[in-house]
C-alpha cells in the first residue's frame, strides 16, 4: 500500500536452503503494478550480499573459541613466566645485599680479633659459638672479688647501695678506695628525699641513706692541679689520676657518676707515699690547693697535708668490704664475638636458603618440562594468528561491495553480476 506516494516494506525474509551462491550480490526488484498512474515508475533494486550464515556462524564460532582458549593459556603462561622471572630477579637482588651485609660484618669481625677469610658454612660456625661460650662460661665461674654486704633495699626510687653502684679492676686501687669510703660503703642512695626519709624511717634511724635530689657538685670534669689551661706546671712522678677515674659503673651512669664525685670529690690516687707527698709539695709551691691523695700502697694524705699512723694506712684487702671486680677484658671481647658470631650465622643461613631457592628457580628454567612448554607455547602463538588471519577473512568476505563508494540504495541500472527475483513483483 502506498502511503503519500510511499510504500513501507518493515521486513525482508529469505527461506532457509532458499537457492543461491554463497559469496555472490544479488538484487530484489520492487515494481508497482496496480496502479492507475499517468507515468510509468522505474522499478526499485536493493542490492544485497548473499551468504551461508549457519556455516559461516559455525565456523567463526568454532575459530573464536579456539582462539579465546588458546588466548587464555599463552597469558597464563605469559603470567607464570612474568611471576617466575621476578621472582629469580628477587632472589638475585637477595644475594646481592645479603653478600654486602656478609662482607660488612666480616670486617667487624676480624676488628674483634674474628678473622674469616672465606665464608664458612653454618656448623662450622656453631662449632666456634660453642668453642667461645664454654670459654666465657669458664671465665664467670672464676672467682672475682665483690662486695660482700647485701642490699634489702630495693624500687624505682632506690639506686642502689654505694657498694653495689661501681667496680675497680686492681686489687690495690680497690683497697685503698674502699678503705677510704669505709663509712659510706653500705649507704643506700635513693632518687628522692622522700625515699631516703621512708628507709630512714622503715629501720628506725639504722640504715644510712642519701638522695640524688639533695646533692650539689660542680658539674663537668677538671684537669688534674698541676695542669694549668692545657700546660703541666711540672712534670710529677707516681702517676696521678682522679680515684673517681678507676671507678666502672655498674648502673645508671649519670647518677652514679653525680654520687661518687660527691663522695670523692677530687681525690687523686698515685704510686707511692713519696710521690704524694712530693706531689703536694710541688702544688703548695705554685701556690695551688692539693686534695686528698690515696695510694696504691694504701696510704692517705689527707686535704691538709696529714698522713702517718693507722688512721691513715689501709689495712689488708681481706678484712675491708670492697667494691667488687669486673668480669676481664676478654670475657667482653668473647661476649662481642659471640653476638657477631649469632649475627654472621643468621646471615649464612639466610644465604644458604636463598641460594638453594635461585638455583631451584634457574634449574627449573633449563629444565626439559620448561623448555617442552615454551615450545609448545610458540606452536600454541603459531595457531593463534593463523586463527585470526582465518577470522578475518571471513569477516573480510560479509563486509559487503568491494568498492566501498558503491551505494546500498537505489540503483540506476541493474549490475552485470548475478540477479534474479527473489519475491513477486508488487
Amino acid at each position: 500500500n502506498l502511503e503519500e506516494g510511499r510504500a513501507h516494506i518493515s521486513r525482508l525474509v529469505i527461506m532457509e536452503n532458499s537457492p543461491g551462491e554463497n559469496g555472490s550480490r544479488y538484487n530484489l526488484i520492487f515494481k508497482p503494478k496496480g496502479l492507475n498512474l499517468t507515468t510509468s515508475l522505474l522499478p526499485f533494486e536493493l542490492l544485497f550480499h548473499f551468504y551461508n550464515d549457519a556455516e559461516n556462524q559455525r565456523r567463526m564460532s568454532e575459530l573464536s573459541r579456539k582462539r579465546d582458549e588458546l588466548k587464555n593459556s599463552i597469558e597464563k603462561y605469559d603470567a607464570m613466566c612474568s611471576t617466575f622471572c621476578e621472582l629469580r630477579k628477587g632472589l638475585t637482588t637477595q644475594l646481592q645485599d645479603i653478600a654486602e651485609k656478609e662482607t660488612t660484618l666480616r670486617v667487624e669481625m676480624s676488628k674483634r680479633n674474628l678473622d674469616i677469610s672465606h665464608p664458612l658454612p653454618s656448623s662450622d660456625i656453631d662449632k666456634l659459638i660453642r668453642d667461645k661460650t664454654i670459654e666465657a662460661e669458664t671465665i664467670e665461674r672464676v672467682p672475682r672479688r665483690k662486695f660482700s654486704v647485701t642490699n634489702k633495699f630495693g624500687g624505682p626510687d632506690v639506686l642502689g647501695m654505694v657498694g653495689h653502684l661501681a667496680l675497680i679492676l686492681e686489687d690495690d686501687a680497690a683497697r685503698v678506695i674502699s678503705w677510704h669510703l669505709l663509712g659510706d660503703m653500705d649507704c643506700i642512695i635513693t632518687r628522692t628525699t622522700e625515699a631516703a626519709q621512708r628507709i630512714y624511717r622503715d629501720t628506725r634511724g639504722v640504715q644510712q641513706v642519701m638522695a640524688l635530689d639533695s646533692i650539689l657538685v660542680p658539674p663537668g670534669k677538671r684537669p688534674l692541679p698541676h695542669i694549668r689551661n692545657g700546660r703541666a706546671l711540672f712534670n710529677p712522678v707516681g702517676n696521678p689520676v682522679y680515684a673517681q677515674d678507676l671507678l666502672i659503673y655498674s648502673g645508671d651512669h649519670q647518677s652514679c657518676d653525680l654520687v661518687f664525685k660527691n663522695f670523692l670529690g677530687f681525690t687523686i690516687l698515685m704510686d707511692d707515699l713519696t710521690s704524694a707527698t712530693n706531689y703536694r709539695k710541688a702544688l703548695v709551691e705554685n701556690r695551688i690547693h692539693c686534695p686528698t691523695i690515696l695510694t696504691r700502697e694504701g696510704d692517705r694524705v689527707s686535704a691538709r697535708g696529714k698522713f702517718g699512723g693507722a688512721q691513715n694506712k689501709a689495712p689488708p684487702i681481706v678484712r675491708l668490704r670492697v667494691f667488687g671486680a669486673p668480669l676481664p677484658q676478654h670475657y667482653h671481647t668473647l661476649k662481642e664475638q659471640l653476638d657477631l658470631l649469632e649475627k654472621y650465622k643468621s646471615i649464612r643461613l639466610k644465604m644458604e636458603q636463598v641460594e638453594k631457592a635461585h638455583d631451584e628457580c634457574i634449574m627449573e628454567e633449563v629444565s626439559p618440562k620448561r623448555l617442552q612448554e615454551r615450545q609448545k607455547v610458540e606452536e600454541m602463538k603459531k595457531e593463534f594468528e593463523e586463527i585470526e588471519r582465518q577470522l578475518a577473512s571471513v569477516r573480510l568476505g560479509k563486509r559487503g561491495p568491494e568498492n566501498p563508494g558503491e551505494p546500498s540504495g537505489i540503483q540506476t541500472k541493474r549490475p552485470r553480476q548475478k540477479s534474479t527475483d527473489l519475491l513477486p513483483d508488487f
